[in-house]
C-alpha cells in the first residue's frame, strides 16, 4: 500500500521453508523453520531476500518515511 502511495512498483511475498535437523528428524519441534520475504522492484529488476529481522528494520524505516510523507505531502527520495 505504501509502495503504491510512493508510486513504486514493488511487491513482497513470503516464503517459508522447513529443514530437517540432522540429529533427529522424527520430531517436528526439531525442524528448523526459515521465513524469508522476497522483495521485487519491477522498475529496476532487482530482487532482494529479507529475513524477518531485516523486514522488521525496514518496516520502521518505511513507516517513518510514510509519516513524513503524510505530514508534508512530499514523496521521500528512495
Amino acid at each position: 500500500m505504501i509502495a503504491k502511495e510512493f508510486k513504486k512498483n514493488i511487491t513482497l511475498s513470503v516464503r517459508m521453508s522447513i529443514s530437517d535437523n540432522e540429529e533427529d528428524d522424527t520430531e517436528i519441534d526439531m525442524k528448523k523453520r526459515s521465513i524469508m520475504i522476497k522483495v521485487v522492484n519491477k522498475d529496476t529488476g532487482y530482487v532482494y531476500w529479507w529475513d524477518v529481522d531485516t523486514l522488521s528494520n525496514r518496516y520502521y524505516i518505511i513507516k517513518d518515511m510514510a509519516e513524513q510523507y503524510f505530514e508534508t505531502g512530499v514523496v521521500p527520495n528512495v
